[in-house]
């Protein structure tokens, strides 16, 4: 994802429901969240956005939303919101 797309919905939150899926931008603990998932695919995206500098995104075919979530906590979210 470009800066420019990252900026785009950094500062919002929203929620949408499509025909095998969704996609819902959220903050969470001061960190902003995007989540794109499809359930015919089983494929889906995870990104978080730190102190507005750093994006960690994970993103692949899993059996849910969770596992990816999982994945993106195998990154120490908060050392990089120090650096």
């Amino acid at each position: 994802m470009g800066l420019m797309a990252m900026a785009a919905w950094a500062n919002i939150e929203s929620e949408a429901q499509t025909a095998t899926g969704y996609e819902r931008t959220y903050k969470e603990g001061g960190r902003t969240m995007h989540e794109e998932w499809d359930n015919q695919s089983m494929y889906g995206t995870y990104s978080v956005i730190l102190n507005g500098r750093f994006m960690v995104q994970v993103s692949g075919n899993a059996p849910s939303m969770d596992a990816l979530k999982k994945a993106a906590g195998g990154v120490d979210l908060n050392a990089l919101e120090q650096l």
